[in-house]
């Protein structure tokens, strides 16, 4: 359980917090931060300060919030009591085929209202998201989540020199963004099912490069020759994907997660992961509530473009001479988002 107090909360506050998640005396906390009067209160509740392996830990008035997720990584299954206020806008970086549709349910399961890319068509007559961003950003209100699938770092004088406006408008405010991946062997599978229709929808986007891939892709007899042909052929598809997002990997103010990691036991990972994941989450929007919950609202297999959902499903599907051949020609893909050559 993760609840957050205001910012003005006192001694009397932490104090009913604590003992609503863990029964003095034996309620053991970690203490983040440092108040004098806090610590006493809690102390004289009849709690133990300092335990290592704590019931609860408490993010104390001021404490920064990277120190309780360092903390919650340490001690996975405490609870949290922390001050913070409610982030009323996130940034989301969902890169493409990475669970866009598992991301946007989270986000809606916090209580935010999702827009962008991969989340329906845009308002504006005739356009993409990217094209009428400009417009559509300066019209959200507070309680907002806008997606992306690629948020490049411009350079002078090269082709990104001129930033997507989310990325103007993340320079102008200061605002948490989220960094969404998935193993790339698993993205190219998944483009492959995608353009091929074997999604519920039972159709894909229309874009140019979707229309011409997939001709390509039915011409090719087998399964094995798809795949093959994918490895060998989608390096632009890769570096606009994960190479050009790789920057937000070392952004202090970007909290990564992954398909791996928030699919949860239902599609093929692991409950205790998924809900860490979330909880880091909501400690660092500043929202309460049970992780588990939230997490369960979020993997639909209904989703327009669901097809498998199973996060190490294309290690059946990988062949030694496929791993053999995405790893010669993208190694540093695996090697810089920590993915195993295997998957596991």
């Amino acid at each position: 359980m993760i609840l957050t107090l205001p910012p003005s909360a006192g001694p009397a506050d932490y104090l009913a917090a604590c003992t609503s998640l863990g029964s003095p005396p034996g309620g053991r906390l970690l203490l983040v931060g440092e108040d004098p009067a806090i610590r006493r209160a809690l102390r004289e509740g009849g709690f133990a300060l300092g335990a290592t392996a704590a019931d609860v830990i408490v993010g104390l008035p001021g404490c920064d919030r990277a120190d309780i997720r360092r903390a919650l990584t340490a001690i996975p299954r405490s609870d949290v009591v922390h001050a913070a206020v409610r982030e009323p806008f996130v940034g989301v970086v969902a890169l493409h085929k990475s669970g866009t549709n598992l991301v946007a349910a989270l986000m809606r399961a916090l209580g935010y209202t999702v827009s962008g890319e991969g989340t329906g068509p845009s308002p504006y007559p005739g356009g993409l998201w990217e094209k009428n961003e400009a417009d559509y950003l300066p019209t959200l209100g507070p309680g907002s989540a806008y997606l992306v699938h690629s948020l490049p770092m411009p350079t002078v004088g090269g082709p990104l020199q001129y930033p997507r406006p989310l990325f103007s408008l993340w320079c102008e405010n200061d605002f948490p963004v989220i960094y969404h991946y998935r193993d790339p062997r698993a993205v190219i599978l998944s483009l492959i099912r995608y353009l091929l229709k074997q999604n519920v929808s039972g159709g894909f986007t229309g874009l140019p490069f979707h229309t011409m891939y997939a001709r390509v892709l039915r011409s090719l007899p087998t399964g094995e020759r798809r795949l093959t042909h994918a490895i060998d052929n989608l390096d632009s598809y890769l570096t606009w994907s994960f190479r050009d997002n790789a920057w937000l990997l070392d952004h202090p103010g970007v909290l990564t997660t992954s398909y791996e990691t928030l699919v949860g036991a239902r599609g093929g990972g692991g409950d205790h992961e998924r809900d860490l994941a979330v909880a880091q989450l909501m400690v660092t929007l500043g929202i309460s509530g049970d992780p588990a919950d939230m997490a369960r609202r979020a993997y639909d297999p209904l989703a327009r473009t669901f097809s498998q959902g199973r996060a190490y499903g294309w290690v059946d599907e990988f062949s030694e001479e496929h791993l053999l051949r995405f790893r010669r020609r993208h190694s540093d893909i695996l090697e810089r988002y920590g993915y195993p050559e295997r998957g596991r």
